[in-house]
């Protein structure tokens, strides 16, 4: 599983914010909005979101996979060093059958575009 690693102009704070509500305005649930003080040698400040999956919106096809991309997805927000904010998430891999065969492609695809979305929509200026 890559995560993916995604730029926000604003702060941690703002971002987490921001996310939350693009989420709760398409009908997702914020699952759990806790801030964790993660102590390490540059003392980097980590807010955590769990957020409902998209894939409950996005997925048509009822595809058997479904528990796995409908579980809930979290992210990381953290500023590095040079005072940079960034989103850390991590989806579910496609899955791919003993023949080689991906399934339920579509789901992932359309999973993937849809955080790409919604995450777009809150870190937008």
């Amino acid at each position: 599983m890559a995560a993916e690693t995604v730029y926000s102009p604003f702060s941690p704070t703002e971002t987490a914010q921001r996310i939350a509500q693009t989420f709760q305005r398409h009908g997702l649930a914020l699952l759990s909005p806790s801030r964790a003080m993660v102590v390490s040698s540059s003392q980097v400040e980590r807010l955590r979101l769990v957020v409902e999956s998209p894939a409950r919106v996005v997925d048509a096809s009822r595809c058997r996979w479904q528990d796995a991309y409908g579980r809930p997805i979290s992210l990381e927000i953290h500023r590095d060093a040079r005072g940079v904010t960034w989103v850390d998430y991590r989806l579910p891999p496609k899955r791919i059958n003993v023949f080689g065969v991906i399934e339920c492609g579509k789901t992932h695809d359309d999973l993937v575009q849809a955080m790409e979305v919604l995450l777009g929509e809150a870190l937008r200026r």
